[in-house]
């Protein structure tokens, strides 16, 4: 990194990580947990600024996020994937979707990110997880300057392709954005199907008769 005094000091800068703990990297640069595994992390950013603030405002650059073998905490895509394969019933339904979201951990295999930095602004717009159960994909970005997050993630799930895929939308600081799990569609597909079987089951309602003729004849 090179920092240049002058009427505007200005930074030039290169950050390359391999093989880091991600939730040592987390905790310490973040102050937040949540997701394990081994990554690998560069970043080139240049800026200029009469201030610290001004300087972070300014910053831009590229760079690329990568880990591999890790664990996402409060996400169980295993529970949604076999509550489908179960066929349980929408009220059920709901009610694991609420706890899929908020407990359990998902193992990945891999997620990638490449990243751009805008005004101080990291974004990524091709996050990509490949889960044992589903995949992910999504966009997100980590203010610098306001330290906060935004992520928009969607999953679907391999052994259901017919099924809607789901969301999970993370907005706010690092240490305890605000966590929200987008599945109406996927609970409208549950709903509709337990619907089908139950009529498949127990038969649709009787079908209109044509009225008998009582007038008799002679």
């Amino acid at each position: 990194a090179r920092l240049a005094a002058g009427p505007v000091p200005d930074l030039m800068g290169q950050l390359v990580l391999t093989d880091i703990a991600l939730e040592d990297f987390l905790a310490t640069v973040l102050r937040t947990d949540g997701i394990t595994g081994t990554a690998d992390l560069s970043l080139a950013v240049a800026g200029e600024g009469r201030t610290p603030a001004e300087l972070v405002r300014s910053l831009s650059g590229a760079g690329a996020l990568a880990v591999a073998s890790g664990e996402i905490a409060s996400l169980d895509l295993a529970a949604m994937d076999d509550a489908l394969a179960r066929r349980i019933d929408p009220i059920d339904f709901v009610d694991l979707v609420r706890r899929a979201g908020t407990s359990g951990t998902t193992g990945f295999a891999a997620i990638s990110a490449p990243l751009t930095v805008t005004e101080g602004v990291v974004t990524s717009d091709a996050i990509s997880l490949t889960a044992g159960r589903g995949t992910g994909s999504g966009a997100g970005l980590f203010d610098l300057a306001e330290w906060e997050v935004m992520l928009d993630l969607d999953f679907a799930l391999f052994d259901h392709p017919d099924a809607p895929g789901f969301g999970l939308s993370l907005a706010g600081p690092p240490r305890a954005p605000l966590r929200r799990l987008r599945s109406d569609a996927l609970q409208a597909h549950v709903a509709e199907r337990y619907a089908d079987d139950l009529t498949e089951q127990f038969g649709g309602p009787p079908e209109d008769q044509p009225p008998s003729d009582s007038s008799g004849g002679g």
